[in-house]
């Protein structure tokens, strides 16, 4: 089938964001769009929210007129979040929909296509990426349509391991326009093929048997880390990628990782038949390096000699993790934080200690400022207490006889509330038991504590006024001690 080609111009990344979104609606390319966008320091357009794309394109291969649609969001010029594309007409839609995340396709993706005047599904893949790479589920469902590979019917399921790798069982039932049925079942492990049978659905005969579950599993089960090599039998065998040849499963996978240049104005790629995509935001040069090959060590571009360095590094590495953990478990964040750190430099691509270090720093930052609101609490309560003790005197009132009365009210009930309130975040800061409070347990402490020292500047500064005899009168005649706390901030 034809693949139609589509292009979307996309604008230099931008380095800083100077000024709100704006909106945008009207003519973009062949069609019209509507779509939001800020401006950075140089004044370049910066994709930033929704966008939606529409137009009427004449498309011979799918009968004519086809109306083209296009809904998506971007962050920072980046693809972001749900994309859905669509190609239909009266006879035929396509339609791609899947996840973004900073520009790279993350989860599932769907591709379908759909013959509406009989109302079926023709074709429905499903592919799972993370940054773009196959991991995860796949499927490939089609059903009475010519295409590129001449099938009258074509089941693929399978899945790949957390480096694109095929892993598991892979499962191909099919009938070649004018042949008969057939199913396969492929098994791999990590990319290396565990085993592959052929069977005629209708007769039953196995047309092809492989099996080399003993190597294959002897290999990985010896063996360390998947890029070293392991002692199987009498023979030392290593690993080589190898790309997928397999007749079915290359072009099927094709669909979602083949890029092909489209020109419309600029040169971006495209690598769905209705996917708009910028230049390498799915090209990967290795993109059908799915499998992975056992060879004799002697073979493999390493040897002994790396071999043993690699052995070296990994116990660094472990050491250092190691050593962090056991930081990590007592609390004992900076340590633990310059050990995650050692770690990735000596192994920059794993993830592992890199998602340590945000945790971890993201742990020191919450301590830090914890211990701030503890000397910040301890700062006011100083303040409060010793202002109650100024305060609880009638003499310091002195006239102002309904004033004090009000105030005993209203400090009481203020006191017993921020007391019961706040009897065990005060228990935990006087014992220094920290790990037990949270931040928002201190910040509120401190609201009430930072309310309770406002209302004590307030009656201080009442006490200072020379004639307070219309507010005395007014708290004379309130009946609760919060509505004399509410009359005496209104001053």
């Amino acid at each position: 089938m034809k693949k139609i080609l589509f292009a979307l111009i996309v604008v230099l990344p931008v380095t800083a964001l100077t000024q709100q979104v704006q909106m945008y609606e009207g003519p973009f390319e062949a069609g019209e769009a509507s779509y939001s966008f800020k401006e950075n320091a140089m004044h370049q357009k910066v994709y930033h929210g929704l966008f939606k794309y529409s137009e009427t394109r004449e498309i011979p291969a799918r009968g004519g007129e086809n109306e083209v649609l296009l809904t998506g969001n971007y962050k920072d010029n980046k693809k972001n979040l749900a994309w859905v594309v669509t190609v239909k007409n009266e006879s035929f839609s396509e339609t791609v929909t899947g996840q973004y995340l900073n520009g790279k396709k993350n989860g599932m993706w769907t591709n379908r296509l759909r013959d509406e005047a009989n109302g079926m599904d023709i074709k429905v893949t499903q592919a799972s990426f993370y940054k773009n790479t196959f991991r995860g589920k796949f499927s490939y469902k089609y059903l009475m349509y010519g295409n590129s590979v001449s099938f009258e019917k074509l089941n693929v399921d399978g899945s790949f391991d957390m480096n694109g790798k095929f892993d598991g069982e892979w499962t191909l039932e099919y009938r070649r326009a004018g042949g008969s049925a057939k199913s396969e079942k492929i098994s791999f492990q990590h990319g290396v093929l565990v085993s592959h049978m052929i069977v005629d659905s209708a007769s039953g005969e196995v047309t092809k048997n492989i099996d080399n579950s003993e190597l294959v599993n002897g290999f990985f089960s010896n063996m360390d880390r998947m890029d070293s090599s392991a002692v199987v039998g009498d023979s030392k065998w290593g690993l080589k990628h190898a790309y997928t040849e397999h007749e079915i499963l290359k072009p099927v996978l094709s669909i979602w990782t083949k890029v092909l240049g489209a020109k419309l104005g600029n040169h971006f790629n495209s690598s769905l038949p209705t996917l708009l995509i910028k230049t390498g935001e799915l090209e990967k040069k290795q993109a059908l390096r799915n499998q992975m090959v056992l060879i004799d060590w002697k073979e493999t571009p390493k040897g002994k000699r790396e071999f043993e360095e690699q052995k070296r590094i990994q116990a660094d590495y472990d050491n250092k993790i190691a050593l962090g953990n056991k930081h990590f478990e007592l609390k004992n964040y900076p340590q633990a934080l310059n050990l995650y750190k050692d770690a990735t430099g000596i192994k920059k691509d794993e993830t592992y200690p890199q998602d340590q270090i945000i945790k971890v720093e993201a742990l020191i930052a919450e301590e830090e400022k914890k211990s701030k609101l503890a000397r910040m609490i301890s700062g006011r309560a100083t303040l409060w207490k010793g202002n109650e003790k100024m305060l609880e005197g009638e003499e310091y009132y002195g006239k102002k006889k309904h004033l004090y009365e009000a105030t005993v009210l209203a400090f009481g009930q203020q006191k017993r509330s921020m007391l019961s309130t706040h009897r065990e975040t005060r228990t935990n800061l006087d014992r220094k038991t920290y790990d037990n409070l949270n931040n928002t347990v201190l910040e509120a402490y401190l609201k009430d504590l930072d309310d309770a020292i406002a209302l004590q500047d307030k009656v201080k500064a009442l006490v200072k006024t020379e004639d307070t005899k219309d507010l005395e009168k007014e708290l004379k005649k309130l009946e609760t001690a919060q509505a004399i706390i509410n009359r005496l901030m209104q001053e």
